[in-house]
């Protein structure tokens, strides 16, 4: 073979070498991603027998996880689990239903369990305890809205504690254990807060807005501040004088803008957005649970359904007092927030908040 072959011979075969290992090393990423697959579905032979078992891998790195605080009020900073980003593998059981998708998210019952239904014998089996793994979640509101309240149906039917950015020592001592939680454990199924900034919830969060009539949960904040601390505070009323002072109209201008805010900032910039009525929930709490459940993509036990429907009231119920301390000035200034919103609402094709009485000008 002449000089001139023999060079070119390598020359090619150096080409060659080159390009097989750059396709090793492209192909290196897909070749670790079938395993993945393979893992995720925890696919195994023996013999010529196969077995799938169901499992749900959410892809995470616990090291990206952000420094969160209540001074810095911020619970938008990546935590390791995006779910936009959220690589979701699911499998169908074929040989045992104990971990069938029906039982929904993984509990961990070492831990602290509350039961809440102890005296019922057709529901004391039935406990609360933490997720062991759960993407996060929020319940939106503005105060005295019946978060509280949402919380427990929420609990009762899911099994799973909920979480609180505020920590109230007593919730803890009603039951609700996720108020000692902090909100990147991804150990609670939703999370509640009021100031819901685009920087203390993310665009793509999922979100629970729930809305009461302003002129409701106005003179409920109100209640609330002028009382003494602890349970009172939810279960007394002010004097009817406490409504004619000034103060009281001040705090409802006040009040009517943050109102406002909190329903806008959810509907104009949340990505996966369920809005639930607080007067909705009055009328058939079970229907709104399955709807938020739905929503967390968790699916209805009816065994437990079947019990909060006996047990809806919950142990944070506060006294509701029948007072209509409005001006026509303020009723015509809650009702254009209120059509705000409305209209918020229809640019989404979602359904309309109630028809608010409250709010009509009287003659």
């Amino acid at each position: 073979m002449s000089i001139g072959k023999r060079a070119g011979c390598g020359v090619l075969c150096a080409v060659l070498s080159m390009f097989f290992l750059y396709s090793l090393h492209m192909t290196a990423g897909n070749i670790r991603t079938f395993h993945s697959v393979l893992n995720a579905f925890n696919i195994s032979t023996n013999g010529s027998q196969k077995t799938w078992r169901y499992t749900k891998v959410f892809r995470y790195d616990d090291s990206t996880y952000g420094n969160e605080s209540d001074g810095g009020d911020s619970y938008a900073k990546k935590d390791g689990f995006d779910e936009d980003k959220a690589d979701v593998i699911t499998g169908v059981h074929r040989h045992s239903s104990a971990t069938s998708v029906s039982q929904g998210p993984a509990r961990d019952l070492s831990g602290k369990i509350r039961y809440p239904w102890p005296n019922d014998p057709q529901c004391k089996k039935y406990n609360i305890a933490f997720a062991k793994r759960m993407p996060r979640a929020f319940l939106v509101s503005y105060p005295r809205s019946g978060n509280t309240w949402v919380r427990y149906l929420i609990e009762g039917a899911s099994g799973i504690f909920t979480g609180s950015k505020y920590g109230s020592k007593m919730l803890i001592k009603m039951g609700f254990l996720g108020e000692n939680l902090s909100f990147k454990s991804h150990r609670t199924i939703i999370n509640k807060i009021h100031k819901n900034s685009r920087k203390n919830v993310r665009d793509y969060s999922k979100v629970v807005l729930l809305i009461r009539n302003p002129a409701k949960s106005i003179v409920s904040y109100w209640n609330y501040n002028n009382n003494k601390k602890g349970r009172k505070r939810i279960t007394h009323n002010v004097t009817e004088d406490s409504y004619k002072a000034d103060a009281f109209r001040k705090f409802v201008k006040t009040c009517i803008t943050q109102w406002t805010k909190v329903a806008v900032e959810r509907l104009k910039f949340s990505r996966k957005l369920l809005v639930v009525p607080y007067e909705y929930l009055l009328e058939n709490p079970i229907a709104q649970v399955r709807r938020i459940l739905r929503f967390l993509s968790v699916p209805a036990n009816e065994g437990r359904l079947a019990c909060l429907s006996k047990h809806t009231v919950g142990p944070a119920k506060g006294l509701q007092r029948k007072v209509d301390p409005y001006t026509t000035e303020l009723r015509k200034l809650m009702a254009q927030r209120v059509s705000e919103v409305q209209k918020l609402l229809k640019s989404r094709n979602m359904d309309p908040l109630p028809p608010y009485p409250e709010l009509a000008t009287k003659n």
